[in-house]
């Protein structure tokens, strides 16, 4: 059974909200990125010794039991990289070209995937139920983000939020929307 976290009321309808047990590992849905570590990983080619032209990339940093692109001190070593190789995009979505946008819309979805990775990684997955006049509308979930209000699970049952909120974390369902990303929002 799932672990009630919180439950909101407003007027005649209540959103219960609860820790999603045991949710998919993200990186088994389709994915554009590849993590790979330095650090563990001495059976395969060095990342170091690819032609980094032919790949949009990240490094990956190790900090405070997560993985972040973004370099938090000097003296952090990297720890991998998510990278995904620039022929196999343009193959894969029918492109002749990566345009600006597209490339700027690929490293987005390459951070989101990292993003999504550690809310699972860190037991921060959720899902709802909405109730109406005591009659459950909708049940919705799993949703991956470092606190359900950043998770998209208010986008998903459009609840009001009187506090502002970042809920722009991916969601499984919109993750898979990356194998037709053509008709997603991203590009």
């Amino acid at each position: 059974m799932n672990t009630i976290i919180d439950e909101l009321i407003d007027e005649n309808k209540i959103l219960k909200i609860y820790e999603y047990k045991d949710p998919q590992n993200p990186r088994t849905l389709p994915v554009i990125g590849t993590i790979k570590s330095t650090i563990c990983d001495e059976t395969t080619t060095p990342f170091e010794s690819i032609d980094l032209k032919e790949y949009i990339y990240f490094p990956l940093y190790y900090t405070n039991n997560t993985l972040s692109t973004i370099k938090p001190s000097d003296n952090e070593i990297t720890f991998g990289y998510i990278f995904s190789n620039k022929n196999a995009l343009r193959e894969q979505f029918k492109w002749k070209r990566l345009t600006t946008d597209r490339l700027e819309s690929i490293k987005n979805i390459l951070i989101k995937e990292v993003d999504m990775y550690n809310a699972f990684l860190e037991k921060k997955v959720y899902s709802y139920e909405l109730y109406e006049n005591n009659i459950k509308i909708k049940t919705d979930g799993p949703f991956y983000g470092s606190d359900y209000k950043k998770s998209g699970l208010f986008n998903s049952c459009n609840w009001e939020q009187n506090t502002e909120t970042n809920d722009d974390t991916i969601t499984e369902q919109s993750y898979k929307c990356v194998d037709k990303i053509r008709g997603c929002n991203f590009i």
